[in-house]
């Protein structure tokens, strides 16, 4: 078997990201597509099971790790001695995340495609057809929401959370299993399905119907773990423990990956994220825009005509003098700059003091007199 360079082959570098080698594999789909290949069509069906199967590799972190570990033993390990094909490709559903679907159906779905299907695109043609042949499907992400209040969010809060969580089965010890051992199917060896090659117009189309013997599951139906229902993963009350920052916002989300529902096909795939969206309630004395924090204050009638000092307390627990210039009017705001909400940078915002004048009430009538004298005149 020819040596191979998965790297080489998608044309990225040993450092590509996740996202890099997925925008690599695009592009070479579309450009081996046969209707838009200019060479020789056959060629184009090779070249493009020969980027899946890099693909395959490359795009799944561990076997991109033993790949990266012991070069090309990976192609055994991984493929067996016959080396890959399509029943070992399981990234299909991330090839129509990366085309989406009109694009999906423009490039692999056109009509007349010498050794492509003009009715379920690619993957009808490669794996013949996808109806009815279960395969690995990712578990459901789970939203959840988290109240905190505003000097939790101010100084940062340590949070613990119980949910339903995705767990190793108990009952079979992950294996899917209710004798504890992996039971394949023996008519598919776990594949799902049974296959047929034809020929047609010189292009080898792989066909393939549902196993009859595990109706798709790949493993024999009368061992499965009733536990379970055979997916290995059964979902358990968890406690999560939850670091949030100070200067959170409202609709801050914090990512715990693999704590969502567990895989929704009985032959693996990988549990759904949990993402915990925090909202701030509402605080009775401070009103939060941004970074900024404002409150209102009463002073007395004195303290407005002549001016005067007020204490007031900052979301932080610190006392901080104000002080009252003479002559303020009702809803005038003061700034008190650095003592708003706290920012994850160590920074803080700004602190607006909101004055409201407050009317002196049952005045004595010497009072009135003077009042009357000093503003209105004798």
């Amino acid at each position: 078997m020819p040596k191979k360079n998965y790297y080489e082959i998608l044309g990225v570098s040993k450092e590509a990201s996740e996202a890099e080698i997925k925008k690599a594999y695009r592009r070479l789909a579309k450009q081996y597509h046969p209707d838009v290949y200019k060479g020789d069509k056959r060629e184009a069906e090779e070249k493009f099971k020969e980027i899946s199967e890099a693909y395959e590799v490359l795009v799944d972190k561990e076997k991109r790790a033993k790949y990266d570990q012991i070069g090309e033993r990976v192609v055994d390990e991984t493929f067996g001695p016959q080396g890959f094909d399509w029943s070992h490709f399981t990234h299909y559903r991330d090839v129509e995340d990366i085309f989406g679907n009109a694009i999906f159906e423009t490039f692999f779905s056109t009509p007349g495609s010498p050794g492509f299907s003009s009715r379920g695109g690619v993957f009808d043609t490669l794996f013949g057809g996808r109806e009815g042949i279960e395969r690995p499907v990712r578990g459901a992400d789970v939203r959840l929401q988290l109240d905190i209040t505003l000097e939790e969010a101010a100084r940062g809060v340590d949070k613990k959370i119980e949910v339903p969580m995705a767990r190793v089965c108990e009952a079979c010890g992950g294996t899917g299993s209710k004798s504890g051992r992996s039971s394949v199917c023996p008519t598919c060896k776990g594949t799902g399905q049974v296959r047929t090659v034809q020929t047609r117009g010189g292009a080898r189309i792989m066909q393939a119907s549902v196993c009859p013997q595990c109706q798709g599951t790949g493993q024999a139906a009368v061992d499965l773990c009733s536990a379970c229902d055979g997916r290995g993963m059964t979902m358990k009350r968890t406690k999560i423990a939850l670091k949030i920052k100070q200067g959170v916002k409202t609709g801050h989300e914090i990512k715990i990956p693999k704590a969502g529902r567990p895989p929704e096909s009985r032959i693996g795939g990988a549990p759904g994220d949990l993402y915990v969206q925090i909202t701030v309630m509402p605080h009775p004395v401070f009103t939060r825009r941004g970074d900024d924090l404002s409150m209102t204050v009463p002073i007395s009638f004195a303290q407005a005509a002549l001016g005067g000092g007020v204490t007031v307390s900052t979301i932080e627990g610190k006392q901080v003098n104000v002080t009252i210039p003479p002559e303020t009017q009702t809803n005038t705001k003061l700034r008190v700059r650095g003592q708003g909400m706290p920012r994850p940078d160590g920074s803080h915002g700004d602190l607006f003091i909101e004055t409201i004048v407050q009317t002196p009430r049952n005045l004595t009538k010497k009072q009135k007199e003077l009042i009357h004298e000093a503003l209105i005149g004798a």
